[in-house]
């Protein structure tokens, strides 16, 4: 009995792994599946495999992935994985064929991370994970008021206030950050919570440039610090992987 493991791996431990199956002189196949694939295409691509117990567990999660997936099957070396940045040709190699992956995720590639929760925010610009400029900030956002009337509705209205000019502070700020890379930049994510980051990204008129850079994934980032940005960088760039253990089924005597 086969037992899938899910995990997710920062991009030096994925490489590891990497140079551990390419040097593997387990046979094995490599297929390099691209994101929005059709999943009748993806079906036949599996059937490859044959196991179809593992075939129907991965299925979904290759259709949903919005970069692809690279399914590395031999003897010894079970693995799904689901690349931080889009598979872009199917091929199926009839080894350990992990060159295009292992290419993808050393790519000198320039990411802008825009953090934002009402009252803090964080701007930063990579290469690869190392932060070339940042900039970090507060901002005063009194909490919604909780009783009624009119006084409520004048406490509503100085909120809102707060907020259009923590947003325009920022929006600012991420000018003077991204325009000195602006057309290096290779992708864009965003951070925080997500109906905070839909109005923020309404009122930035700036940050519509980036729009076909922007990453489809938000990351959950609690408290926008200097320290986050470093945790989301790594995030940004892991992978996700499944990987298959067998182990003995046990029978009732």
């Amino acid at each position: 009995m086969f037992v899938a493991i899910f995990q997710k791996l920062p991009r030096l431990s994925m490489l590891q792994l990497l140079s551990e199956i390419e040097t593997s002189e387990d046979p094995g196949i490599s297929i390099y599946i691209p994101a929005g694939s059709a999943e009748s295409e993806i079906k036949s691509i599996l059937s490859i495999v044959s196991k179809e117990e593992m075939v129907s567990g991965i299925l979904n999660q290759i259709v949903t992935s919005h970069t692809g997936a690279v399914l590395f099957w031999g003897e010894h070396y079970k693995y799904l994985i689901l690349p931080p940045f889009s598979i872009i040709e199917k091929v199926i190699y009839q080894d350990y064929c992990t060159g295009p992956l292992f290419t993808l995720l050393n790519k000198d590639l320039i990411v802008a991370l825009v953090l934002v929760r009402l009252g803090n925010y964080a701007i930063g610009v990579f290469q690869k994970e190392t932060l070339i400029s940042c900039k970090v900030g507060t901002g005063i956002i009194h909490s919604r008021h909780k009783k009624g009337g009119s006084s409520s509705q004048r406490y509503a209205r100085h909120r809102d206030k707060q907020i259009e000019y923590f947003f325009s502070r920022i929006c600012t700020h991420i000018q003077e950050q991204l325009n000195p890379v602006h057309k290096s930049i290779d992708f864009l994510y965003y951070g925080g919570e997500k109906f905070t980051i839909r109005l923020f990204r309404a009122q930035c008129a700036f940050l519509k440039e980036f729009d076909n850079r922007a990453a489809d994934v938000l990351l959950n980032v609690r408290d926008p610090r200097q320290a986050s940005l470093k945790s989301a960088i790594r995030e940004v760039w892991a992978s996700n992987i499944i990987s298959w253990q067998e182990r003995e089924e046990i029978t009732d005597i």
